[in-house]
Formats: structure tokens, sequence, C-alpha cells
């Protein structure tokens, strides 16, 4: 049966999820350096975990609450989704936050970004060689 794509479905995934896993990495350099330019440093606290399966297994994400300096009380959980980051209810914990969205903030943990560049230089490779694939 003739495939009504001019590549493999294979190619295509290989295109599609690194642009896409590259699009969610730029998304949160720009975040952090938005927020070390601009955003507020506070102390929060973990107030809750709420608990994701996934295929590497199981994680908890955090649910943080703190002040922001205008007197708003914030309760959500962080842009990044702190993923790989351990926490205890009560817990205290160190934030960036947007003041213009209090809502959109970052654990301390999640502004380091040296391993985000490797990501995307990963995710570009992986894309590069599904392009360069697609040609043959």
């Amino acid at each position: 049966m003739a495939s009504l794509l001019p590549i493999s479905w294979f190619n295509l995934l290989f295109t599609v999820f690194p642009f896409i896993f590259g699009v969610v990495i730029v998304r949160q350099l720009l975040l952090v350096r938005q927020l070390r330019s601009g955003g507020i440093e506070i102390v929060g606290r973990v107030v809750r975990q709420r608990e994701v399966k996934g295929r590497s297994g199981t994680y908890f994400v955090p649910t943080i609450s703190f002040t922001t300096w205008l007197g708003q009380l914030i309760e959500a959980e962080s842009a990044g989704h702190s993923i790989n980051l351990e926490f205890f209810d009560g817990d205290e914990v160190v934030v960036f936050y947007d003041p213009n969205q209090p809502r959109r903030f970052l654990l301390a943990q999640e502004m380091a970004v040296g391993i985000k560049y490797w990501q995307l230089a990963l995710a570009a490779l992986f894309l590069l060689l599904a392009l360069v694939g697609a040609k043959k």
C-alpha cells in the first residue's frame, strides 16, 4: 500500500517530537531569563503534592503557597512542573515570580539552565537526523 505522505511515519514522529520538545525548552529558557531580570525572589511553602505516574516512574509535583509583595496569596504549581525535585509538605522553598503574573513562578532549583541547553542541543540533533533521513 502506497503512503500518502512523502515521508515515513517514523521520520514524521522523529521530526515532530524533537520540535515540540525544543519549543518547550525554549519557552522555559525564556521564562528563566525573564524571571532573572524582572522577577521577585520570595520564600514559599510546600502545601501539598500531586502524584504523577509516568513512563519513568512516579513523581510528585508540589503546590507552593506564598504571599506576593502586594499581599496577594498565591497557591499554585510551578511553571517548571518540579519534575525530579523532592519535597515534603511544609518545606520552605525559594520562589521567583513574575510581578505582573504572580501565578507564573519557578522554584530556585528550576532556575538552573545548564541541562536545558544540553536538552535543546539533543532535540536539535534528533530533528536534524530526522530531516536528513527524510531526504534519503
